[in-house]
């Protein structure tokens, strides 16, 4: 295998700096019933910091030249019928390294590679419904979905995370001070893989990627009292 590399000083990177534009509305319609909040931003990200590898496969902190941010973001909720509620929100982001520095292009950043981490798209579904059960009681139920684009990470090299799904739900009763819910996350047991940048575990390598992934289906009871 490849001897130690020897260093003069360790690596250092400067300051990042980011300026950001933002143009929106947000209006209500039907009797307040239907909400709609929807923008489009441009972000520019001077001296980016990304990891980077070296030709060992050992990632590195940098300052990858100068990137930049846009797309655009919309909220909807309808109130669809008494005390059920949906609500749908998402955004489409395009984030790129577009003036690449000397180290990023030394190792392969070329102008349009993506930045790291940052999903292309996001897409968040909610159902939520609250009703009166007796004049103290109520009762309530939430279901979410939360889809997540893909992302590029970086190990010993950079790869393409694919996109995941996942669904959230959770019922129960609320009373005055006290509430009682029944929860489940991930109902679906979706694996999600959330990074390869996880250097802490073990030195990368070529020849194998570790991935972290997200919590497996979790059901829980969940009690509350506010004093």
């Amino acid at each position: 295998g490849a001897g130690p590399v020897q260093v003069s000083s360790q690596p250092n990177f400067t300051p990042d700096s980011v300026l950001s534009f933002e143009i929106g509305e947000k209006a209500k319609f039907n009797d307040r019933r239907i909400t709609v909040n929807a923008d489009v931003y441009y972000i520019k990200w001077n001296n980016i910091q990304q990891v980077l590898s070296l030709t060992c496969g050992y990632p590195y902190n940098t300052n990858a030249g100068n990137a930049k941010s846009y797309g655009p973001e919309l909220e909807v909720s309808a109130m669809v019928a008494t005390g059920l509620t949906l609500d749908l929100s998402g955004t489409y982001n395009t984030a790129v390294i577009n003036e690449p520095s000397a180290n990023a292009i030394a190792a392969g950043i070329t102008p349009g590679t993506r930045v790291l981490s940052v999903p292309r798209y996001t897409v968040v579904a909610g159902v939520n419904y609250q009703t009166a059960i007796t004049d103290t009681l109520n009762g309530l139920l939430n279901v979410s979905s939360s889809l997540v684009g893909p992302v590029r990470d970086q190990a010993a090299y950079p790869q393409i995370l694919p996109q995941y799904n996942l669904i959230d739900a959770r019922a129960g009763v609320s009373s005055g001070p006290w509430a009682a819910y029944v929860f489940g996350t991930n109902l679906t047991n979706k694996m999600a893989e959330l990074t390869i940048n996880n250097t802490v575990f073990a030195w990368q390598t070529y020849a194998i990627t570790r991935v972290s992934t997200n919590q497996p289906r979790t059901i829980g009871v969940d009690f509350q009292y506010k004093f």
